[in-house]
């Protein structure tokens, strides 16, 4: 069956394998660690020495293998070397893919070689000329161009592994299943809690609002009493028994509605 020339599928897949590889790494975060999607490559992590490492993800469906001129491999390393003054701080640079590299590849090993030995590599790709190469000789000649900067190239090459072979993403559901389950719970658990605290923040409004009714018919009590008190205290009626009496009642009927709203 035949794909719709709208069909996003491949270009999704990749999305999703790219967060599912950052879901991993939220695992590995140590104290101080934030981790970045597109901000400075598909995958990073920063803290306040600089960053751990710069990762970029690449998925490819069916067998891949990563050739001298492999795209993902020229475009990866001439992204970093462009931009290397935004990426300099990172400890690690890390090209992680689906794609095999096969013993005859001037990548095999890659990851065991000194930076000149990988510096060889590169330059012996790129004095050989081929046919078709267009898109792969654009890439290396971002890299080895007029601005040619060997130490800042050299700089790159040392921090720079690759991650081959890496579970495609038809793998990832059996591979990462708990993981994924781990953080469906902690999404319910959010979300259990920020019910709860928005219930807790209206009990709060809600006794605020109470605690202003009450404090208002307290004030307005012992106005009354302060009115009682001027009006039989200073009075020369208080000679009057039934005056006296009057007054004990009413100052008790006020202390008691007091008491009773304090509490």
């Amino acid at each position: 069956m035949s794909r719709a020339v709208n069909d996003a599928t491949l270009q999704k897949s990749g999305d999703i394998y790219q967060y599912l590889i950052a879901l991993r790494d939220c695992f590995e975060l140590n104290d101080g660690d934030i981790l970045q999607i597109e901000t400075n490559g598909d995958v990073s992590i920063i803290n306040d020495l600089g960053g751990r490492f710069q990762r970029e993800v690449k998925h490819h469906f069916g067998n891949k293998s990563i050739s001298d001129r492999d795209i993902d491999f020229w475009k990866t390393l001439a992204n970093w070397y462009v931009d290397y003054e935004r990426v300099k701080n990172f400890s690690n640079y890390i090209l992680s893919t689906t794609a095999t590299i096969q013993i005859d590849s001037p990548f095999y090993s890659w990851n065991k070689i000194e930076k000149i030995e990988k510096l060889k590599r590169l330059k012996d790709i790129g004095a050989i000329f081929k046919e078709n190469e267009e898109t792969f000789r654009n890439q290396y000649n971002r890299i080895f161009g007029e601005s040619y900067d060997e130490s800042r190239l050299l700089e790159i090459l040392d921090k720079f592994t690759i991650e081959a072979a890496k579970t495609k993403i038809d793998g990832i559901s059996n591979e990462d299943s708990m993981l994924i389950e781990a953080t469906e719970w902690l999404d319910n658990e959010l979300l259990i809690t920020e019910k709860y605290t928005a219930d807790f923040s209206e009990d709060i409004r809600k006794l605020k609002e109470t605690h202003s009714q009450i404090d208002s018919k307290i004030r307005e009590v012992w106005k009354q009493i302060k009115t009682i008190e001027q009006k039989f205290i200073s009075s020369k009626s208080l000679v009057s028994k039934r005056k006296k009496v009057n007054y004990a009642k009413a100052k008790i009927g006020l202390e008691f509605w007091q008491e009773f709203y304090m509490n």
